[in-house]
């Protein structure tokens, strides 16, 4: 039985070039000891559907669903299989990103020896489009400084996520009514229901980052339930007030309709 079930989810927007060097970099890792499921949320491109029908590694099954149901969906879809199964630990992973190939060595040796973590993160480096580095981004690495700071951002980067089965049995799965902020809230029950929360202090994922990764983050809608949820976490996990005055401020910057005043005050915010 492998130790690891990683999950992914893509949909028709997912390109075969980044889902290749995506698949890749699973399967090349230097851990090798896992399975891989991938899960396409509706339809998908024929190259990338081709691609996935013709893979020849016995640690990827792939399922498909003719309609798209959203992302917290699909990944909770996976979880209700893999947690049925003996996987000791399980492995977030995005279809455009590229992970470091001794990722999973990292991150399954820091568990052994942290027995009491249940969820391990790490830093990632932005890349463009032809995986050119923009910037490094670094987390705090210990669970108190990682819980004080989630009053100002979440403390983990979701495709480094690397849980122990434990932190489903306490947190549940991912929420599903959170309009594109399920990451978020999922940290905030795992928090709420003292799940120990840990990063790596190395680059884990090598993160892409285009026109369109800033375009989804900005405008009105988005702004204002990130910007509800923010208050919920600060107010529900007694974090320091000083975080309101952050998030509205963020608010304010995130809900005007621009990509490229998303971007600038998205670099400014992240270092």
């Amino acid at each position: 039985m492998s130790n690891i079930a990683v999950i992914m989810s893509l949909y028709k927007n997912d390109k075969l070039i980044y889902l290749k060097q995506a698949v890749n970099s699973i399967l090349g890792q230097s851990y090798s000891n896992f399975d891989f499921y991938i899960q396409c949320d509706g339809e998908i491109s024929k190259d990338c559907d081709d691609f996935l029908n013709n893979i020849n590694d016995t640690r990827v099954f792939v399922r498909k669903r003719a309609h798209n149901m959203g992302l917290a969906f699909s990944l909770n879809e996976m979880l209700k299989i893999i947690l049925k199964k003996e996987y000791k630990y399980i492995a977030r992973m995005d279809a455009d990103d590229i992970c470091v190939t001794n990722r999973f060595q990292k991150q399954i040796e820091f568990m052994q020896n942290n027995s009491n973590v249940d969820i391990l993160g790490g830093y990632i480096e932005e890349i463009n489009e032809i995986n050119e580095k923009i910037q490094s981004i670094k987390y705090p690495l210990d669970h108190n400084t990682m819980k004080n700071f989630f009053g100002k951002r979440n403390p983990l980067a979701h495709m480094t996520v690397f849980f122990r089965s434990t932190y489903f049995e306490k947190a549940g799965l991912y929420p599903e009514n959170t309009k594109l902020d399920e990451d978020t809230m999922f940290w905030y029950n795992g928090f709420y229901n003292n799940c120990i929360f840990a990063n790596i202090p190395d680059i884990l994922v090598r993160v892409r980052v285009n026109s369109d990764f800033y375009a989804r983050r900005n405008g009105f809608i988005k702004s204002f339930n990130d910007f509800k949820n923010r208050f919920f976490i600060i107010k529900n996990l007694k974090l320091s007030r000083f975080n309101y005055i952050l998030a509205l401020s963020r608010f304010i910057i995130m809900s005007i309709p621009s990509p490229v005043l998303t971007k600038l005050a998205y670099k400014m915010l992240r270092k």
